[in-house]
């Protein structure tokens, strides 16, 4: 029995210190992060699981995204202060991420930078680090107002200034030129910031509909009421 405890107790040990490895590239990161927000603001950031998603040959990686809740502090910083402290971390991102955009989590397994979120009170500020689709790092958006005032500008082509034709970003995007993926993206990404994560089970109202048992129309509908809500409509 003896035998068995030990050796039971030594595989445990070792998917402890597994899981403490999977995260250390992204712990390392986190501290670099803090220590320039320290310039600016109190309190440290928080490694936050955004989404999930599949690789090619089915190995699956998380995307993580780094989020500092009621830092007063960032609110009351002039704006060039912002930009500057945003602009400051994503480069730490840029630095310490890999080719595709990623840091290592352990075997087969790689976690995606989504990017950095500021929330003070009401108000979300973030710097969003984006891949391109063949997953080489690109250039980050950056929103150096609250997210829920975006200012959007309509491109050349465009005809329209309706909120309804933006999604979350403020980019030109109409809904009807939306593929159904997009749609359901967007919905999820804006339920999951006004519900705190219940994104795919609820409607904008707080009622239980989870997205894949929508509609078409019960999608698009809600999808255009959440983006004018988001873009002061």
């Amino acid at each position: 029995m003896k035998k068995w405890t030990g050796f039971i107790l030594g595989w445990m040990l070792i998917l402890l210190l597994a899981g403490c490895l999977d995260k250390s590239e992204l712990e390392s990161l986190s501290q670099k992060l803090n220590h320039s927000a320290g310039d600016y603001i109190d309190g440290s950031m928080e490694i936050v699981l955004d989404h999930t998603f599949k690789l090619d040959g089915g190995y699956k990686a998380n995307s993580y995204k780094f989020v500092a809740n009621g830092n007063e502090t960032f609110q009351n910083l002039k704006d060039s202060d912002k930009s500057k402290m945003l602009r400051n971390m994503m480069t730490i991102i840029e630095e310490n991420v890999d080719y595709y955009g990623s840091v290592e989590c352990g075997n087969n397994y790689i976690c995606d930078i989504k990017g950095v979120t500021i929330k003070t009170g009401n108000d979300t500020y973030f710097a969003e680090y984006r891949s391109e689709s063949d997953g080489k790092p690109s250039a980050f958006f950056l929103n150096e107002e609250p997210f829920p005032k975006v200012n959007y500008s309509v491109p050349t082509g465009a005809s329209t200034k309706n909120p309804e034709d933006y999604n979350s970003k403020g980019e030109y995007k109409p809904v009807k030129n939306m593929t159904q993926d997009e749609i359901q993206d967007e919905l999820e990404q804006m339920l999951d910031e006004s519900l705190n994560g219940n994104s795919a089970d609820y409607n904008s109202k707080g009622e239980y509909k989870p997205v894949e048992e929508m509609t078409q129309e019960e999608i698009q509908a809600e999808l255009e009421q959440m983006l004018g809500d988001s873009l002061g409509q």
